[in-house]
């Protein structure tokens, strides 16, 4: 009896939450009310924590997007904002794509909690690795990377990273401009989530 009205309680939190058209976190959701209905406590506590866990991410990738720079001078948004939910439970994507008059690409792409961010810890972790990888620098006060290819790394709070890239070759202008976007990304946004 404890079991189903907590899962009652659980359903209609979540259906109060949720939106009114079938999407990602809509479906599971209305799949936990059709097998709470039929008596499957247990299906239904497992939808609904499916349904908890996209809520999760869409709000993460939101917060992540919240960061992303404008267009600066000279460029335009090529791309808006991408958000999709990241493989850890609490992980989001962001990215925006930005084109200058050259028609030269720059990329932004925020990912928390997850294998990149990892990876990147122990690159910036060991200076003597990193530095034949790239120029150690900071930005916003955290540790960054600008690889030989002029792209840049930025590692917030050991758990979100700022990725500015290009597929072009590097050259001082473009490389600069990336510099120029990682320094525009919200910071403080980031470590505010």
């Amino acid at each position: 009896m404890r079991r189903s009205l907590l899962a009652a309680t659980s359903l209609a939190v979540v259906l109060a939450a949720a939106p009114s058209h079938a999407d990602d976190v809509s479906d599971p959701i209305t799949g936990a009310q059709r097998v709470y209905e039929a008596g499957q406590d247990r299906a239904a506590q497992a939808a609904l924590r499916e349904a908890l866990q996209l809520i999760t991410r869409r709000a993460a990738a939101a917060a992540l997007a919240a960061a992303l720079p404008d267009a600066l001078p000279g460029w335009n948004v090529d791309e808006e904002t991408h958000q999709s939910a990241g493989a850890g439970a609490f992980s989001g994507v962001a990215s925006r794509r930005f084109r200058n008059a050259q028609g030269q690409v720059i990329e932004i792409h925020l990912t928390s909690d997850t294998a990149v961010t990892a990876q990147l810890t122990e690159v910036l972790g060991n200076p003597m690795a990193a530095g034949s990888l790239g120029q150690l620098i900071r930005i916003g006060g955290h540790r960054a990377i600008q690889w030989t290819g002029g792209n840049v790394s930025v590692l917030v709070e050991n758990r979100i990273v700022v990725q500015v890239q290009s597929a072009e070759p590097a050259e001082p202008n473009l490389s600069a401009a990336k510099l120029a976007y990682a320094r525009a990304t919200d910071m403080t946004r980031l470590t505010r989530r």
